[in-house]
């Protein structure tokens, strides 16, 4: 999916949600009983536990 690039408001607020809600999209969301870890820069990708058996897609070279 392609987004338009980011409105004014996203970029004051930094918040990248926004430019989907501006667009036209939805985001839901739910409660969860358990938070899983995020891997959000390349260093958490080096400290994640082995075989966690959680499959990751990301933008990082490397990355499964």
């Amino acid at each position: 999916m392609t987004l338009p690039p980011p409105p004014p408001l996203e970029q004051q607020e930094k918040l990248e949600q926004l430019r989907a809600l501006e667009a036209g999209l939805r985001i839901d969301v739910t409660i969860v009983d358990t938070v899983p870890r995020g891997v959000d820069t390349p260093a958490d990708l080096e400290t994640r536990p082995p075989d966690t058996g959680e499959k990751l897609s990301g933008c990082y070279k490397g990355a499964p």
